[in-house]
Protein backbone atom coordinates (compact mmCIF):
# COMPACT_ATOMS: atom_id res chain seq x y z
CA UNK A 1 0.00 0.00 0.00
CA UNK A 2 3.15 2.58 0.94
CA UNK A 3 4.83 1.43 -2.08
CA UNK A 4 1.96 2.21 -4.16
CA UNK A 5 0.91 5.52 -2.71
CA UNK A 6 4.34 6.78 -3.19
CA UNK A 7 4.54 5.26 -6.39
CA UNK A 8 1.41 6.93 -7.35
CA UNK A 9 2.25 10.23 -6.15
CA UNK A 10 6.12 10.22 -7.67
CA UNK A 11 4.53 9.57 -11.13
CA UNK A 12 1.65 12.06 -10.69
CA UNK A 13 4.03 14.76 -10.02
CA UNK A 14 5.94 13.95 -12.72
CA UNK A 15 3.56 13.61 -15.22
CA UNK A 16 2.08 17.25 -13.89
CA UNK A 17 5.65 18.66 -14.01
CA UNK A 18 6.44 17.66 -17.27
CA UNK A 19 2.89 18.87 -18.51
CA UNK A 20 3.47 21.89 -16.96
CA UNK A 21 7.04 22.46 -18.48
CA UNK A 22 5.89 21.40 -22.14
CA UNK A 23 3.21 23.21 -21.96
CA UNK A 24 4.83 26.54 -20.46
CA UNK A 25 7.36 26.15 -23.47
CA UNK A 26 4.38 25.53 -26.04
CA UNK A 27 2.79 28.95 -24.60
CA UNK A 28 5.95 30.83 -25.13
CA UNK A 29 6.78 29.69 -28.31
CA UNK A 30 3.56 30.27 -29.67
CA UNK A 31 3.39 33.73 -27.66
CA UNK A 32 6.55 34.37 -29.74
CA UNK A 33 5.15 33.20 -33.53
CA UNK A 34 2.31 35.45 -32.75
CA UNK A 35 3.68 38.80 -31.59
CA UNK A 36 6.39 38.54 -34.62
CA UNK A 37 3.41 36.77 -37.26
CA UNK A 38 6.16 34.09 -38.06
CA UNK A 39 3.86 31.86 -39.47
CA UNK A 40 3.30 35.00 -42.03
CA UNK A 41 7.00 35.84 -42.23
CA UNK A 42 8.30 32.36 -43.19
CA UNK A 43 5.76 33.04 -46.39
CA UNK A 44 6.35 36.09 -47.39
CA UNK A 45 10.21 35.78 -47.36
CA UNK A 46 10.06 33.08 -49.97
CA UNK A 47 7.27 35.28 -52.05
CA UNK A 48 9.93 37.87 -51.91
CA UNK A 49 12.55 35.98 -52.77
CA UNK A 50 10.60 35.28 -56.01
CA UNK A 51 9.56 38.90 -56.91
CA UNK A 52 13.55 39.33 -56.37
CA UNK A 53 13.69 37.46 -59.50
CA UNK A 54 11.15 39.77 -61.73
CA UNK A 55 12.96 43.05 -60.24
CA UNK A 56 13.36 43.41 -64.06
CA UNK A 57 9.71 44.46 -64.57
CA UNK A 58 9.35 45.57 -60.63
CA UNK A 59 7.05 48.42 -61.29
CA UNK A 60 4.75 46.05 -62.48
CA UNK A 61 4.66 44.01 -59.15
CA UNK A 62 4.30 46.63 -57.00
CA UNK A 63 1.19 45.78 -55.79
CA UNK A 64 2.32 42.56 -55.37
CA UNK A 65 4.54 43.11 -52.20
CA UNK A 66 3.81 41.73 -48.94
CA UNK A 67 2.43 45.12 -47.38
CA UNK A 68 -0.11 45.47 -49.49
CA UNK A 69 -1.54 42.30 -47.41
CA UNK A 70 0.31 42.65 -44.25
CA UNK A 71 0.68 46.09 -42.70
CA UNK A 72 1.52 44.27 -39.56
CA UNK A 73 4.72 41.80 -39.56
CA UNK A 74 7.66 43.79 -39.36
CA UNK A 75 10.46 41.63 -39.56
CA UNK A 76 12.81 42.12 -42.63
CA UNK A 77 12.00 41.34 -46.16
CA UNK A 78 14.52 40.57 -48.14
CA UNK A 79 15.45 42.53 -50.72
CA UNK A 80 12.63 44.57 -50.42
CA UNK A 81 14.10 48.23 -50.19
CA UNK A 82 16.38 47.47 -53.46
CA UNK A 83 13.29 46.36 -55.60
CA UNK A 84 11.77 49.59 -54.70
CA UNK A 85 14.52 51.22 -56.22
CA UNK A 86 14.67 49.31 -59.09
CA UNK A 87 10.94 50.17 -59.16
CA UNK A 88 11.62 53.84 -58.76
CA UNK A 89 13.41 53.92 -61.86
CA UNK A 90 11.20 52.04 -63.98
CA UNK A 91 8.01 53.93 -63.02
CA UNK A 92 8.76 56.86 -60.18
CA UNK A 93 4.82 58.38 -59.57
CA UNK A 94 3.71 54.95 -59.06
CA UNK A 95 6.72 53.74 -56.82
CA UNK A 96 6.01 57.16 -55.27
CA UNK A 97 2.34 56.30 -53.47
CA UNK A 98 4.07 52.97 -52.51
CA UNK A 99 6.87 53.74 -50.37
CA UNK A 100 4.14 57.01 -49.24
CA UNK A 101 2.14 54.37 -48.02
CA UNK A 102 4.19 51.74 -46.58
CA UNK A 103 6.06 54.47 -44.49
CA UNK A 104 2.79 55.86 -43.27
CA UNK A 105 0.46 52.86 -42.80
CA UNK A 106 2.54 49.86 -42.48
CA UNK A 107 5.66 48.57 -40.27
CA UNK A 108 8.43 49.07 -42.91
CA UNK A 109 10.22 52.31 -41.75
CA UNK A 110 13.01 51.01 -41.33
CA UNK A 111 13.08 49.54 -45.00
CA UNK A 112 11.54 52.30 -46.90
CA UNK A 113 14.27 54.57 -45.38
CA UNK A 114 17.24 52.73 -46.90
CA UNK A 115 14.73 52.65 -50.55
CA UNK A 116 14.61 56.40 -49.91
CA UNK A 117 18.62 56.47 -49.18
CA UNK A 118 18.84 53.98 -52.79
CA UNK A 119 16.50 56.38 -54.78
CA UNK A 120 18.24 59.55 -53.81
CA UNK A 121 21.75 57.78 -54.74
CA UNK A 122 20.25 56.58 -58.26
CA UNK A 123 18.73 60.07 -58.85
CA UNK A 124 22.49 61.69 -58.14
CA UNK A 125 24.03 58.84 -60.14
CA UNK A 126 21.79 59.14 -63.04
CA UNK A 127 21.85 63.16 -63.25
CA UNK A 128 24.33 63.22 -65.89
CA UNK A 129 22.80 66.05 -67.78
CA UNK A 130 23.01 69.73 -66.49
CA UNK A 131 19.09 69.90 -67.37
CA UNK A 132 18.54 66.76 -64.75
CA UNK A 133 20.77 68.76 -62.06
CA UNK A 134 18.27 71.35 -62.69
CA UNK A 135 15.37 68.90 -62.00
CA UNK A 136 16.68 66.87 -59.32
CA UNK A 137 15.27 69.50 -56.62
CA UNK A 138 11.92 69.28 -58.29
CA UNK A 139 11.95 65.51 -58.70
CA UNK A 140 12.93 64.65 -54.74
CA UNK A 141 10.51 67.10 -53.66
CA UNK A 142 8.22 64.14 -52.37
CA UNK A 143 11.01 63.15 -49.72
CA UNK A 144 9.76 65.11 -46.70
CA UNK A 145 12.18 64.80 -43.67
CA UNK A 146 15.01 63.33 -45.01
CA UNK A 147 16.26 60.05 -43.54
CA UNK A 148 18.67 60.39 -41.27
CA UNK A 149 21.22 58.67 -43.16
CA UNK A 150 21.42 61.19 -45.78
CA UNK A 151 19.91 64.44 -43.14
CA UNK A 152 23.25 65.67 -44.07
CA UNK A 153 23.11 65.31 -48.11
CA UNK A 154 19.79 65.85 -49.84
CA UNK A 155 19.40 68.77 -48.55
CA UNK A 156 22.55 70.03 -49.83
CA UNK A 157 21.79 68.63 -53.09
CA UNK A 158 18.11 70.45 -53.45
CA UNK A 159 20.26 73.91 -52.46
CA UNK A 160 22.50 73.33 -55.26
CA UNK A 161 20.03 72.04 -57.75
CA UNK A 162 18.18 75.76 -56.81
CA UNK A 163 21.02 77.86 -57.03
CA UNK A 164 21.38 76.54 -60.53
CA UNK A 165 17.95 77.10 -61.97
CA UNK A 166 18.89 80.84 -60.21
CA UNK A 167 22.28 81.34 -62.43
CA UNK A 168 20.47 80.12 -65.38
CA UNK A 169 18.05 82.62 -64.78
CA UNK A 170 20.68 85.34 -64.53
CA UNK A 171 20.14 88.62 -66.79
CA UNK A 172 23.73 88.09 -68.56
CA UNK A 173 26.47 86.01 -68.85
CA UNK A 174 28.91 86.49 -66.62
CA UNK A 175 26.25 87.49 -63.81
CA UNK A 176 25.74 83.60 -64.62
CA UNK A 177 29.28 82.87 -63.84
CA UNK A 178 29.25 84.63 -60.69
CA UNK A 179 25.85 82.77 -59.43
CA UNK A 180 27.74 79.19 -60.18
CA UNK A 181 30.03 79.84 -57.82
CA UNK A 182 27.77 79.32 -55.39
CA UNK A 183 26.64 75.81 -56.24
CA UNK A 184 30.35 74.89 -57.52
CA UNK A 185 31.46 75.54 -53.95
CA UNK A 186 28.74 73.49 -52.34
CA UNK A 187 29.45 70.52 -53.86
CA UNK A 188 32.82 70.61 -53.19
CA UNK A 189 32.02 70.99 -49.58
CA UNK A 190 29.85 68.48 -49.80
CA UNK A 191 32.34 65.76 -51.77
CA UNK A 192 34.89 66.46 -48.97
CA UNK A 193 32.30 65.72 -46.25
CA UNK A 194 31.92 62.84 -47.67
CA UNK A 195 34.60 60.93 -45.65
CA UNK A 196 32.77 61.55 -42.72
CA UNK A 197 29.56 59.66 -43.57
CA UNK A 198 29.16 56.07 -43.32
CA UNK A 199 31.23 53.64 -45.96
CA UNK A 200 28.05 52.36 -47.49
CA UNK A 201 26.85 55.91 -47.91
CA UNK A 202 29.81 57.47 -49.50
CA UNK A 203 30.39 54.19 -51.65
CA UNK A 204 26.79 55.36 -52.93
CA UNK A 205 26.92 59.00 -53.47
CA UNK A 206 30.74 59.70 -54.15
CA UNK A 207 30.31 57.74 -58.01
CA UNK A 208 27.53 60.52 -58.81
CA UNK A 209 29.06 63.58 -57.04
CA UNK A 210 32.42 63.42 -59.24
CA UNK A 211 29.99 63.09 -61.60
CA UNK A 212 28.19 66.49 -60.83
CA UNK A 213 30.93 68.30 -60.45
CA UNK A 214 32.40 67.26 -63.79
CA UNK A 215 28.91 68.79 -65.28
CA UNK A 216 30.02 71.70 -63.37
CA UNK A 217 33.16 72.30 -64.77
CA UNK A 218 31.80 71.69 -68.07
CA UNK A 219 29.14 74.29 -67.65
CA UNK A 220 31.54 76.83 -66.24
CA UNK A 221 34.16 76.59 -69.23
CA UNK A 222 30.99 76.83 -71.69
CA UNK A 223 29.16 79.73 -69.63
CA UNK A 224 33.14 81.72 -69.46
CA UNK A 225 33.02 81.31 -73.76
CA UNK A 226 29.71 82.84 -74.44
CA UNK A 227 30.34 85.39 -71.93
CA UNK A 228 33.78 86.70 -74.06
CA UNK A 229 31.89 86.44 -76.81
CA UNK A 230 29.54 89.35 -75.57
CA UNK A 231 31.96 91.47 -74.99
CA UNK A 232 30.63 91.79 -71.57
CA UNK A 233 33.22 92.75 -68.61
CA UNK A 234 32.27 90.49 -65.63
CA UNK A 235 31.18 92.44 -62.21
CA UNK A 236 34.09 91.44 -59.73
CA UNK A 237 34.25 94.64 -57.51
CA UNK A 238 33.04 94.17 -54.15
CA UNK A 239 31.86 96.70 -52.11
CA UNK A 240 30.80 95.61 -49.15
CA UNK A 241 32.10 93.05 -46.34
CA UNK A 242 35.42 92.14 -46.33
CA UNK A 243 37.17 90.11 -48.49
CA UNK A 244 38.00 86.63 -47.63
CA UNK A 245 41.33 85.24 -48.78
CA UNK A 246 39.55 81.75 -50.33
CA UNK A 247 37.21 83.57 -52.53
CA UNK A 248 38.20 87.21 -52.79
CA UNK A 249 40.35 85.77 -56.16
CA UNK A 250 43.16 89.10 -56.04
CA UNK A 251 41.11 91.79 -54.79
CA UNK A 252 42.47 92.69 -51.93
CA UNK A 253 45.33 95.66 -52.34
CA UNK A 254 48.86 96.54 -50.61
CA UNK A 255 48.99 96.83 -46.71
CA UNK A 256 52.22 95.46 -47.20
CA UNK A 257 53.71 97.58 -44.76
CA UNK A 258 50.61 97.50 -42.14
CA UNK A 259 51.57 93.78 -41.97
CA UNK A 260 55.65 94.25 -41.69
CA UNK A 261 54.17 96.40 -38.83
CA UNK A 262 52.00 94.37 -37.16
CA UNK A 263 55.04 91.44 -37.25
CA UNK A 264 57.61 93.84 -36.39
CA UNK A 265 55.79 94.63 -33.29
CA UNK A 266 54.58 91.42 -31.90
CA UNK A 267 57.61 89.55 -32.43
CA UNK A 268 59.62 91.59 -30.52
CA UNK A 269 60.89 91.04 -26.88
CA UNK A 270 58.26 93.16 -25.34
CA UNK A 271 55.70 93.62 -27.29
CA UNK A 272 52.77 95.91 -26.36
CA UNK A 273 48.82 95.64 -27.09
CA UNK A 274 48.04 97.10 -30.84
CA UNK A 275 45.42 99.49 -31.75
CA UNK A 276 44.90 98.74 -35.52
CA UNK A 277 42.05 101.94 -36.01
CA UNK A 278 40.81 103.24 -39.23
CA UNK A 279 37.49 104.64 -40.42
CA UNK A 280 34.87 103.19 -41.24
CA UNK A 281 35.19 100.61 -44.32
CA UNK A 282 39.00 100.89 -44.76
CA UNK A 283 39.66 97.63 -44.62
CA UNK A 284 40.15 96.44 -41.31
CA UNK A 285 38.48 93.22 -41.01
CA UNK A 286 40.21 92.51 -44.54
CA UNK A 287 43.13 93.32 -43.26
CA UNK A 288 43.08 90.45 -40.51
CA UNK A 289 41.46 88.31 -42.49
CA UNK A 290 44.95 87.98 -44.80
CA UNK A 291 47.28 88.69 -41.72
CA UNK A 292 48.34 85.01 -41.37
CA UNK A 293 49.06 84.60 -44.57
CA UNK A 294 51.08 87.61 -44.96
CA UNK A 295 53.18 87.00 -41.62
CA UNK A 296 56.22 84.88 -40.62
CA UNK A 297 55.06 81.37 -38.85
CA UNK A 298 56.23 82.39 -36.02
CA UNK A 299 53.17 84.58 -35.21
CA UNK A 300 49.72 82.87 -35.32
CA UNK A 301 47.21 85.46 -35.68
CA UNK A 302 43.93 84.46 -34.27
CA UNK A 303 40.65 86.88 -35.32
CA UNK A 304 38.15 87.34 -32.88
CA UNK A 305 34.63 88.81 -34.25
CA UNK A 306 33.70 91.16 -30.72
CA UNK A 307 29.97 91.48 -32.99
CA UNK A 308 28.94 88.10 -31.99
CA UNK A 309 29.54 89.42 -28.51
CA UNK A 310 26.48 91.15 -28.41
CA UNK A 311 24.31 87.91 -28.87
CA UNK A 312 25.02 87.39 -25.07
CA UNK A 313 24.43 89.11 -21.88
CA UNK A 314 26.45 86.21 -19.55
CA UNK A 315 30.67 86.04 -19.08
CA UNK A 316 30.08 82.38 -20.11
CA UNK A 317 28.85 82.85 -23.51
CA UNK A 318 31.46 85.66 -23.69
CA UNK A 319 33.69 82.74 -23.09
CA UNK A 320 32.04 80.37 -25.27
CA UNK A 321 32.35 82.59 -28.16
CA UNK A 322 36.02 82.85 -27.61
CA UNK A 323 36.55 79.40 -27.57
CA UNK A 324 34.35 78.83 -30.21
CA UNK A 325 35.89 81.72 -32.91
CA UNK A 326 39.43 80.90 -31.56
CA UNK A 327 39.27 76.94 -32.35
CA UNK A 328 37.84 78.39 -35.84
CA UNK A 329 40.54 80.90 -36.34
CA UNK A 330 43.37 78.66 -35.66
CA UNK A 331 42.00 75.34 -37.98
CA UNK A 332 40.50 77.52 -40.84
CA UNK A 333 43.76 80.02 -41.38
CA UNK A 334 46.50 77.64 -39.63
CA UNK A 335 45.57 74.57 -39.88
CA UNK A 336 46.27 73.56 -36.15
CA UNK A 337 44.15 71.60 -33.86
CA UNK A 338 44.05 73.27 -30.06
CA UNK A 339 44.15 71.55 -26.77
CA UNK A 340 40.66 70.91 -25.71
CA UNK A 341 38.85 72.84 -23.38
CA UNK A 342 36.48 71.22 -20.57
CA UNK A 343 33.13 72.79 -21.23
CA UNK A 344 31.62 72.02 -17.76
CA UNK A 345 34.62 74.00 -16.29
CA UNK A 346 33.75 76.79 -18.21
CA UNK A 347 30.20 76.75 -17.19
CA UNK A 348 31.33 76.68 -13.85
CA UNK A 349 33.32 79.42 -13.78
CA UNK A 350 33.92 81.05 -17.29
CA UNK A 351 36.90 83.41 -17.43
CA UNK A 352 39.32 81.25 -15.09
CA UNK A 353 38.61 78.18 -17.37
CA UNK A 354 39.34 80.14 -20.51
CA UNK A 355 42.96 81.58 -18.99
CA UNK A 356 43.84 77.72 -18.02
CA UNK A 357 42.86 77.32 -21.50
CA UNK A 358 44.71 80.30 -23.04
CA UNK A 359 47.64 79.28 -20.86
CA UNK A 360 47.83 75.32 -22.19
CA UNK A 361 47.31 76.72 -26.05
CA UNK A 362 50.49 78.73 -24.78
CA UNK A 363 52.16 75.83 -23.57
CA UNK A 364 51.73 73.70 -26.68
CA UNK A 365 53.00 76.57 -28.92
CA UNK A 366 55.67 77.82 -26.70
CA UNK A 367 57.91 78.21 -29.65
CA UNK A 368 55.41 80.80 -31.62
CA UNK A 369 53.69 84.00 -30.59
CA UNK A 370 50.04 84.19 -30.14
CA UNK A 371 48.03 86.93 -31.63
CA UNK A 372 44.74 87.51 -30.24
CA UNK A 373 42.90 90.19 -32.61
CA UNK A 374 39.58 91.42 -31.58
CA UNK A 375 37.85 92.98 -34.25
CA UNK A 376 35.39 95.59 -33.92
CA UNK A 377 36.69 95.75 -30.11
CA UNK A 378 34.11 98.45 -29.62
CA UNK A 379 31.11 95.61 -29.07
CA UNK A 380 32.64 95.56 -25.52
CA UNK A 381 30.91 98.55 -24.65
CA UNK A 382 27.49 96.61 -25.42
CA UNK A 383 27.95 93.90 -22.68
CA UNK A 384 29.54 96.38 -20.04
CA UNK A 385 26.57 98.76 -20.42
CA UNK A 386 24.08 95.67 -20.36
CA UNK A 387 25.85 93.78 -17.24
CA UNK A 388 27.64 96.54 -15.85
CA UNK A 389 30.70 94.16 -15.49
CA UNK A 390 34.38 95.35 -16.75
CA UNK A 391 35.17 90.99 -16.27
CA UNK A 392 35.82 90.34 -20.35
CA UNK A 393 38.11 93.65 -20.47
CA UNK A 394 40.23 93.01 -17.11
CA UNK A 395 40.70 89.26 -18.54
CA UNK A 396 42.02 91.35 -21.93
CA UNK A 397 44.13 93.20 -19.58
CA UNK A 398 45.45 89.72 -17.61
CA UNK A 399 45.95 88.28 -21.05
CA UNK A 400 48.73 91.09 -22.32
CA UNK A 401 50.36 91.26 -18.86
CA UNK A 402 50.99 87.46 -17.83
CA UNK A 403 51.34 85.95 -20.85
CA UNK A 404 54.36 85.02 -22.12
CA UNK A 405 54.08 84.41 -25.92
CA UNK A 406 50.38 86.40 -25.77
CA UNK A 407 50.13 89.35 -27.96
CA UNK A 408 46.43 91.28 -27.95
CA UNK A 409 45.32 93.79 -31.01
CA UNK A 410 42.12 95.33 -30.84
CA UNK A 411 40.72 96.39 -34.25
CA UNK A 412 38.55 99.03 -34.87
CA UNK A 413 37.11 102.79 -35.94
CA UNK A 414 37.80 104.82 -32.34
CA UNK A 415 40.83 106.08 -30.59
CA UNK A 416 41.39 105.93 -27.01
CA UNK A 417 40.60 109.82 -26.07
CA UNK A 418 36.98 108.81 -28.82
CA UNK A 419 36.15 105.71 -26.20
CA UNK A 420 34.67 105.82 -22.66
CA UNK A 421 36.82 106.65 -20.03
CA UNK A 422 36.94 103.03 -18.75
CA UNK A 423 38.88 102.32 -21.69
CA UNK A 424 42.13 104.18 -20.46
CA UNK A 425 42.71 101.47 -18.23
CA UNK A 426 42.91 98.54 -20.70
CA UNK A 427 44.22 100.40 -23.54
CA UNK A 428 47.08 102.06 -21.94
CA UNK A 429 50.33 101.83 -23.25
CA UNK A 430 49.06 100.43 -26.82
CA UNK A 431 51.12 101.29 -29.71
CA UNK A 432 48.52 102.73 -32.38
CA UNK A 433 48.71 101.39 -36.36
CA UNK A 434 46.43 103.69 -38.56
CA UNK A 435 44.52 101.71 -41.55
CA UNK A 436 44.73 104.73 -44.11
CA UNK A 437 43.56 104.85 -47.47
CA UNK A 438 44.92 102.66 -50.10
CA UNK A 439 48.22 104.63 -51.89
CA UNK A 440 47.79 105.42 -55.36
CA UNK A 441 49.40 102.57 -57.08
CA UNK A 442 47.50 100.06 -55.03
CA UNK A 443 44.16 102.10 -55.97
CA UNK A 444 45.22 101.87 -59.73
CA UNK A 445 46.14 98.14 -59.26
CA UNK A 446 42.54 96.98 -57.54
CA UNK A 447 40.65 99.67 -60.56
CA UNK A 448 42.64 97.55 -63.38
CA UNK A 449 43.10 94.34 -61.93
CA UNK A 450 40.83 93.39 -59.27
CA UNK A 451 40.85 89.54 -60.42
CA UNK A 452 43.86 87.64 -61.96
CA UNK A 453 41.27 87.05 -65.34
CA UNK A 454 39.64 90.78 -65.30
CA UNK A 455 39.81 92.09 -69.28
CA UNK A 456 42.63 94.37 -70.00
CA UNK A 457 42.22 98.10 -71.69
CA UNK A 458 38.46 98.75 -70.16
CA UNK A 459 39.55 102.01 -68.65
CA UNK A 460 41.48 104.95 -70.76
CA UNK A 461 44.40 106.46 -68.16
CA UNK A 462 42.34 109.55 -67.86
CA UNK A 463 39.46 107.73 -66.42
CA UNK A 464 41.41 105.82 -63.89
CA UNK A 465 43.02 109.35 -62.50
CA UNK A 466 39.38 110.19 -62.43
CA UNK A 467 38.29 107.25 -60.64
CA UNK A 468 41.50 107.66 -58.42
CA UNK A 469 40.94 111.35 -57.51
CA UNK A 470 37.34 111.01 -56.66
CA UNK A 471 38.08 108.43 -54.24
CA UNK A 472 41.24 109.32 -52.74
CA UNK A 473 42.09 105.41 -52.63
CA UNK A 474 39.26 104.72 -50.51
CA UNK A 475 38.55 100.98 -50.94
CA UNK A 476 35.36 100.86 -50.34
CA UNK A 477 34.43 103.79 -52.70
CA UNK A 478 37.08 102.52 -55.77
CA UNK A 479 35.11 99.07 -55.81
CA UNK A 480 31.47 100.71 -55.38
CA UNK A 481 32.19 103.42 -58.33
CA UNK A 482 33.87 100.99 -60.48
CA UNK A 483 31.35 98.01 -60.03
CA UNK A 484 28.76 101.02 -60.93
CA UNK A 485 30.96 101.61 -64.28
CA UNK A 486 31.49 98.57 -65.41
CA UNK A 487 27.63 98.10 -65.17
CA UNK A 488 27.43 101.16 -67.46
CA UNK A 489 29.54 99.83 -69.85
CA UNK A 490 28.04 96.36 -69.87
CA UNK A 491 24.94 98.16 -71.16
CA UNK A 492 26.73 100.53 -74.10
CA UNK A 493 28.89 97.51 -75.01
CA UNK A 494 25.70 95.13 -75.64
CA UNK A 495 23.15 97.67 -75.78
CA UNK A 496 20.72 97.42 -73.10
CA UNK A 497 18.94 100.33 -71.78
CA UNK A 498 19.32 103.76 -72.94
CA UNK A 499 21.35 102.30 -75.77
CA UNK A 500 18.57 99.98 -76.75
CA UNK A 501 19.50 98.30 -79.84
CA UNK A 502 22.91 100.65 -80.11
CA UNK A 503 25.71 97.83 -79.12
CA UNK A 504 29.21 99.22 -79.11
CA UNK A 505 31.71 96.23 -78.01
CA UNK A 506 34.84 98.10 -78.31
CA UNK A 507 33.41 100.81 -75.74
CA UNK A 508 35.92 101.74 -72.67
CA UNK A 509 35.45 103.50 -69.61
CA UNK A 510 35.75 107.43 -70.36
CA UNK A 511 35.97 110.57 -67.62
CA UNK A 512 32.56 111.24 -68.88
CA UNK A 513 31.38 107.84 -68.16
CA UNK A 514 32.86 108.14 -64.76
CA UNK A 515 30.81 111.16 -64.32
CA UNK A 516 27.75 109.37 -64.95
CA UNK A 517 28.18 106.79 -62.91
CA UNK A 518 28.83 109.47 -59.75
CA UNK A 519 25.21 109.68 -58.91
CA UNK A 520 24.78 106.12 -59.25
CA UNK A 521 27.09 104.69 -56.66
CA UNK A 522 26.11 107.26 -54.22
CA UNK A 523 22.99 106.21 -54.49
CA UNK A 524 23.90 102.37 -54.09
CA UNK A 525 26.70 103.76 -50.96
CA UNK A 526 23.59 105.34 -49.58
CA UNK A 527 24.26 103.35 -46.12
CA UNK A 528 27.39 103.83 -46.07
CA UNK A 529 27.44 107.60 -46.87
CA UNK A 530 24.42 107.93 -44.11
CA UNK A 531 26.35 106.25 -41.29
CA UNK A 532 29.39 108.46 -42.17
CA UNK A 533 27.45 111.83 -41.76
CA UNK A 534 25.00 110.50 -38.83
CA UNK A 535 27.56 107.83 -36.39
CA UNK A 536 31.15 108.81 -38.10
CA UNK A 537 30.19 112.57 -37.32
CA UNK A 538 29.01 114.17 -34.00
CA UNK A 539 26.85 117.02 -34.51
CA UNK A 540 30.21 119.72 -33.82
CA UNK A 541 32.08 118.28 -36.87
CA UNK A 542 29.24 118.53 -38.95
CA UNK A 543 28.70 122.02 -38.43
CA UNK A 544 32.52 122.51 -39.10
CA UNK A 545 32.21 120.73 -42.41
CA UNK A 546 29.26 122.62 -43.24
CA UNK A 547 31.27 125.81 -42.75
CA UNK A 548 34.18 124.44 -44.82
CA UNK A 549 32.06 123.76 -47.68
CA UNK A 550 30.38 127.21 -47.35
CA UNK A 551 33.87 128.44 -47.51
CA UNK A 552 33.65 130.25 -43.58
CA UNK A 553 37.02 131.28 -42.64
CA UNK A 554 38.27 130.08 -39.23
CA UNK A 555 41.38 129.46 -37.73
CA UNK A 556 43.32 126.42 -38.58
CA UNK A 557 44.10 125.45 -34.85
CA UNK A 558 40.34 125.05 -34.03
CA UNK A 559 40.08 121.32 -31.99
CA UNK A 560 37.08 120.26 -34.33
CA UNK A 561 39.34 120.54 -37.44
CA UNK A 562 41.77 119.25 -35.64
CA UNK A 563 40.33 116.02 -34.92
CA UNK A 564 38.52 115.99 -38.71
CA UNK A 565 42.33 116.20 -39.85
CA UNK A 566 43.76 113.63 -37.99
CA UNK A 567 40.17 111.43 -39.05
CA UNK A 568 41.70 112.06 -42.56
CA UNK A 569 38.37 113.39 -43.33
CA UNK A 570 39.62 116.83 -43.83
CA UNK A 571 43.27 117.89 -45.36
CA UNK A 572 45.01 121.35 -45.86
CA UNK A 573 46.07 122.84 -49.11
CA UNK A 574 47.12 126.31 -50.81
CA UNK A 575 43.60 127.30 -50.27
CA UNK A 576 42.37 125.70 -46.98
CA UNK A 577 41.10 123.18 -45.28
CA UNK A 578 39.64 120.42 -47.71
CA UNK A 579 37.88 117.33 -48.26
CA UNK A 580 40.21 114.68 -48.76
CA UNK A 581 37.74 112.09 -50.74
CA UNK A 582 35.80 114.32 -53.09
CA UNK A 583 32.88 111.84 -53.01
CA UNK A 584 31.91 111.99 -49.84
CA UNK A 585 32.38 115.88 -49.82
CA UNK A 586 29.39 115.34 -53.10
CA UNK A 587 27.78 113.76 -50.74
CA UNK A 588 27.46 116.04 -47.75
CA UNK A 589 26.87 118.62 -49.90
CA UNK A 590 23.44 117.18 -50.69
CA UNK A 591 22.87 116.41 -47.23
CA UNK A 592 23.74 119.63 -46.02
CA UNK A 593 21.15 120.79 -48.76
CA UNK A 594 18.28 118.11 -47.98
Amino acid sequence: VAFGVAFGVAVGVAVGVAVGVAGGVAWLISYFLGLFRIYFWLPQVVWMLGLNLLAARAEKFLNFLPPNFDEITNLPLPFFDSFLVEAYAQNPAATREKVEYFSGYTRRQTEVNRAIVGITAQQVRNSKEFRELLDFRDNLAWIGDPPRAIINILPELRDISHDLSAATEASTPYRRLELLKTPIKKLQHLQANLKNQPSHIATQFAPGLANWSAILRDTQTQWTEEAKRTGEIPLVYLAGSGLDPDNSQGRFKGREDIFKEIEAIALSDTPPALLLYGERRTGKTSTLKYLPDRVNTDLIPLRVNAQRFAETTTLYGIARSFHEQIVEAAHTACRLTLPQLDLEDLKLDPLPALRRWFDAIGQQLRSKTLLLCIDEFERFDDFVVSTQSHAPLHFLRNTMQRSDNWCVLFSGSHTPDELAPYWSDYLIETQAIRLSYLKEDEARDLIVNPTADFPQDVYRADAIDAIVKLTHGQPFLVQLLCGELIALLNNIRLGRGQYNGKANPDAVVTPQLVKAAIPLAIDRGQTYFREFWTLTLGLPERQVLTEILNGVEMPANRPIRKKLFHKEIIQMTGDGFKFRVPLIEMYCRSAIEE
